[in-house]
């Protein structure tokens, strides 16, 4: 049995899909990539070879994964800077809507309008609206869908209304979809963001409508 967990963006129209498998009594975490779907198709194409470690080993692959960043961010490579104690968001959740996850940062699974606006630094003014739909929200961070792909690495403040209170954040975008997807009858891309200021008004909305679902 294969459970899709989640995917990452590897440019060039692939992506990098990350999946639990059940073999012999065991289980392994599978990395495989995938080329997007040729014009007009649906389906993504696996390739050939992929790459398994038991799940077991899951510890050993997070500490080496937070030691390679903390190296990126020494050598002054556009990295995370994720901390120990931290879990970037995902791209995607795998859950049905409407579910939470067991993740440190719990998320939920809406549909729900926002403004999206990019900034040329974290401190800058923020430029002009981009309209566009959040579907998957945590402490952490939210995916959203945009018409246009903004920058990788680049910062956004998004406004939304939740449960009709406001709620504004800033952004680093840390993954952007290599082709488009219909959503809502629109053309868009979707985006991982993770949340760099997370005021308390915007935390305490947003820890309510968690706790709420």
């Amino acid at each position: 049995m294969k459970e899709k967990i989640g995917e990452i963006d590897r440019g060039h129209y692939e992506e990098i899909w990350v999946s639990l498998v059940d073999d012999r009594g065991e289980t392994w975490i599978e990395f495989r990539a995938y080329t997007s779907p040729s014009q007009g198709g649906t389906e993504w194409i696996p390739s050939r070879e992929s790459i398994t470690i038991p799940a077991k080993a899951l510890p050993d692959l997070l500490q080496l994964l937070i030691r390679t960043d903390r190296r990126l961010v020494e050598r002054g490579e556009p990295a995370m800077g994720v901390k120990k104690e931290e879990v970037p968001v995902s791209v995607r959740s795998a859950a049905p809507p409407g579910t939470r996850d067991a993740r440190r940062h719990p998320r939920v699974l809406l549909r729900l309008d926002v403004e999206c606006r990019p900034m040329a630094s974290a401190n800058a003014a923020p430029g002009s609206p981009v309209p566009g739909e959040a579907v998957d929200l945590s402490l952490g961070g939210a995916q959203v869908w945009l018409p246009m792909r903004l920058p990788r690495y680049s910062i956004a403040e998004l406004s939304t209304l939740i449960s009709g209170e406001s709620f504004t954040a800033r952004g680093e975008i840390v993954s952007v979809a290599a082709l488009p997807k219909m959503i809502g009858g629109k053309s868009s891309y979707r985006h991982g963001l993770r949340w760099l200021q997370l005021a308390g008004a915007a935390k305490e909305v947003l820890s309510k409508a968690l706790s709420s679902s």
